[in-house]
């Protein structure tokens, strides 16, 4: 038996006709994605932001300081009638140094450090090891740490779940 014309054309029209919605559906689906990746993106390109300002912020005022610094080892060696003058003039000069975001603690002789608060869980912690100008090209110091840290105590989880039938 012949099938007429107007059934044949019926099927073709189904069929491109579910082409049609699955090509919707793929770019609606396709769609969907990409505009959430993009506020991923988004999103996390405002926290590199705001982490880069804070990090850039805290280098500021560790810069801020180290003129200080400078300043004081300078006053101290132009004091000075010998290396041993300067030096112990030197710590005495930066001891008085006074911030309201940080404080100088001496670790080592001749070394000193400081931090300052980048967020509530970095902090830039700085070393600063104080030189004689002759000795270091001129310089009064010679900087051996300036780096980021975590201030966050870190619990780590030992704990392994591990599956044990009848418990």
């Amino acid at each position: 038996m012949r099938t007429s014309k107007n059934d044949s054309s019926f099927i073709h029209t189904g069929a491109s006709m579910l082409m049609v919605v699955f090509i919707i559906i793929v770019l609606i689906t396709f769609s969907a994605a990409i505009l959430i990746s993009a506020d991923n993106d988004s999103t996390l390109t405002e926290k590199l932001a705001e982490n880069k300002t804070d990090y850039y912020m805290a280098s500021n005022r560790g810069e801020e300081i180290l003129a200080d610094v400078d300043n004081a080892l300078e006053s101290a060696y132009l004091n000075a009638s010998d290396e041993d003058g300067y030096m112990s003039s030197a710590k005495e000069n930066i001891s008085k140094l006074s911030f309201d975001f940080t404080s100088i603690e001496f670790t080592k002789d001749d070394t000193f450090t400081y931090s300052i608060e980048i967020s509530k869980d970095r902090a830039l912690e700085i070393m600063v090891q104080i030189c004689i100008p002759k000795e270091n090209d001129g310089g009064f110091y010679r900087i051996l740490q300036w780096k980021s840290v975590s201030v966050k105590e870190w619990n780590g989880d030992d704990s392994l779940n591990v599956y044990r039938p009848g418990n």
